[in-house]
């Protein structure tokens, strides 16, 4: 169950693109500007909706993770005269697909799915989740915000309790690592994470630093089985407020995760 290859045309900022994708590590490298954040929205937002469990269809699914003005899907399409169509194919690991056409000009859309068997998706926003938790998901149930659902679909799954038993091998060296590195383990007490080091003593989460938190909810969400094996992570700017050592430290985790079949 993983992502083959993801097709674009007149999407966004690509006027035609494929990405032929690995089944480990995948790096998207560019310039501002260029599309990268946007080809993973695509994929996640393809991967949630086609889940055994979604409600969403998958226009309504990128609506919510694009969030262009009213909804409107046709806002999407790339901007050069003539184009009246945008369309957006994903394909699977075993001859699935799923291909969306919008019509630019009325946002009419229109997705077909054939054999296609989602993974099951985390995406992780530039911003991370942890020091907003805190009443955030239901903020985001009642509220105007400008926040895209990626965020509130991160908070719904560090939300989600710990697994009993132990984690598979591979996954719980993984664990250890992140718990060394971060001096403690991650603990969701009433509305708020907190960082419990080894005397007991605990820190909220918002008094940890940026890339602590990143590393923190990785830890978390490998806890609590939201990633896990035959999953898919999507993850942006991972190095963005990282220090070399933790940069170094996430490869690693990253390396580990995807030969585990993440």
């Amino acid at each position: 169950m993983a992502i083959r290859s993801i097709e674009l045309k007149d999407f966004t900022a690509f006027h035609a693109a494929r990405l032929d994708l690995s089944r480990g590590v995948n790096v998207l490298v560019g310039r501002n500007g260029t599309g990268k954040t946007h080809v993973m929205k695509a994929a996640y937002a393809v991967a949630r909706a086609a889940a055994p469990d979604s409600t969403l269809s998958v226009g309504q699914k990128l609506a919510l993770v694009f969030r262009p003005d009213e909804g409107q899907l046709g806002r999407l399409g790339h901007r050069r005269p003539g184009q009246k169509t945008t369309t957006l194919r994903v394909n699977d690991d075993r001859g699935g697909t799923v291909s969306v056409r919008i019509t630019t000009s009325t946002s009419r859309t229109a997705a077909d799915v054939t054999s296609f068997v989602a993974p099951a998706a985390v995406f992780l926003p530039s911003r991370e989740g942890l020091a907003m938790f805190e009443g955030f998901a239901a903020t985001y149930q009642k509220r105007e915000l400008s926040f895209d659902e990626t965020y509130y679909d991160l908070a719904m799954a560090l939300a989600v309790p710990a697994l009993r038993g132990a984690l598979p091998a591979a996954l719980k060296q993984i664990g250890a690592d992140l718990e060394k590195a971060l001096g403690g383990k991650v603990l969701l007490d009433g509305p708020r994470f907190y960082l419990r080091g080894a005397g007991g003593s605990k820190l909220e989460a918002h008094l940890m630093s940026e890339g602590m938190r990143k590393l923190a909810s990785i830890l978390r969400l490998l806890q609590n089985g939201e990633l896990r094996s035959t999953g898919l992570l999507l993850w942006d700017e991972p190095e963005a407020n990282l220090n070399p050592h933790l940069t170094v430290l996430v490869a690693c985790a990253l390396a580990r995760l995807a030969a585990n079949n993440v």
